[in-house]
């Protein structure tokens, strides 16, 4: 049986490829806060190949290249991931089986694409339009018509979250970048975003959401047929005004790639707490302190726990106490706010610095008027 490791590198190696970014069941390996990428080196010892997993470093130091830092046990994390035998809160009883895992190479993208079984056979089942079946076999384990209706509803969610991450990163995607590049007149013409980006390459939850496919703005998108393909990655071409025509708002704003499908998703799935609604609670800090600005209701609450432990404590000093009960202070004057609302006030910047000068006043631009605006959103559909 050829090894993983073995695998990894024949595809690396075929694709004369030495180093690419890691792509597991449609996620970033991360390495804490950074991407995991994997290239192939000589072993002289044992006149062999052999994988190194490594992060780079986002910046370089006195004028030096940037440098590598190796990862160690990736092989191993990787190894533990293509045996998952749950997805979201469903649990099967037999693990994957790591020799039936895919491994795809983009080379156009340089990425390193592993799929677990699991994620396969649910991605598979989903795309041939296999939701309704009355059993599934996994490894042995037969699922029942609920069973399986419940993994492919974790698998959808998750996958929304995923695809979150990987083709519309916040701060920068070489998936939208890819697109927005692949034609001159998109970078000159500032009044046009890439919407509906597909990468075939991992599960596009999407494109298989019936919400979507009859809306208003995907129809859109296919009438004006701004379409860009590079491979197996591809998008459509829409102005924001287009946009805020297709979402119903009566004023006009800007928008990135990934606050749009940020927001698309959160008006399909209010019940998904990742994307932004009117439903889902924040707490934002009013107050001049080094604290991040969005917390959520949990995090919140464990602060203020923390610090009534505090002020409640029989054994801890007085002025600790003091600054505790300060600090509980500042905490009530707190603001509630909804998901939405937060997450227009973390992407502001982004919000109001894309596009063109000419678009609208950016100057009288406010938050607040950003969030008046979309929270009249409504995914339209086609008549």
């Amino acid at each position: 049986m050829v090894s993983l490791s073995d695998k990894i590198i024949k595809k690396l190696r075929d694709n004369a490829l030495k180093d690419v970014a890691v792509v597991i069941d449609g996620a970033y390996l991360m390495s804490g806060s950074k991407m995991v990428y994997v290239r192939y080196q000589n072993d002289e010892t044992n006149k062999a190949y052999i994988l190194d997993f490594y992060t780079r470093d986002d910046r370089s130091s006195l004028g030096r290249k940037k440098s590598t830092n190796t990862v160690d046990g990736a092989l191993e994390i990787l190894r533990s991931k293509l045996t998952r035998n749950s997805i979201g809160k469903v649990q099967l009883e037999n693990p994957g089986d790591i020799d039936m895992c895919r491994i795809t190479l983009c080379d156009n993208l340089r990425l390193l694409i592993i799929e677990s079984q699991l994620y396969s056979y649910v991605r598979d089942l989903i795309e041939k339009g296999g939701r309704n079946t009355k059993t599934f076999d996994f490894n042995g384990q037969i699922l029942t018509h609920d069973q399986v209706t419940a993994i492919c509803d974790a698998f959808e969610e998750d996958s929304f979250v995923q695809y979150a991450k990987l083709v519309y990163s916040v701060n920068k995607s070489r998936f939208v970048d890819r697109i927005q590049k692949a034609d001159k007149f998109y970078t000159t013409e500032k009044a046009f975003i890439p919407v509906f980006v597909d990468y075939k390459n991992v599960y596009n939850p999407l494109i298989h959401d019936p919400s979507i496919l009859n809306s208003e703005i995907y129809y859109l998108a296919k009438e004006k047929n701004r379409f860009i393909q590079i491979d197996n990655l591809s998008g459509y071409m829409l102005t924001h005004k287009e946009i805020c025509q297709c979402l119903g708002l009566d004023r006009f704003m800007r928008f990135t790639p990934a606050f749009l499908y940020r927001l698309v998703v959160g008006l399909i799935h209010n019940k998904y707490s990742y994307f932004p609604n009117t439903n889902e609670m924040r707490i934002l800090n009013t107050a001049d302190n080094s604290d991040q600005q969005i917390l959520t209701v949990e995090a919140y609450q464990k602060k203020c726990n923390s610090f009534k432990a505090i002020v409640e404590s029989d054994t801890l000093p007085e002025d600790a106490k003091e600054k505790a009960k300060a600090r509980l202070e500042e905490l009530g004057r707190y603001a509630t706010i909804d998901s939405l609302e937060a997450e227009v006030i973390e992407n502001f910047d982004r919000l109001t610095h894309i596009g063109s000068y000419v678009l609208d006043d950016r100057k009288a631009v406010t938050p607040q008027l950003l969030y008046s605006i979309v929270k009249k959103a409504n995914l339209v559909m086609h008549s």
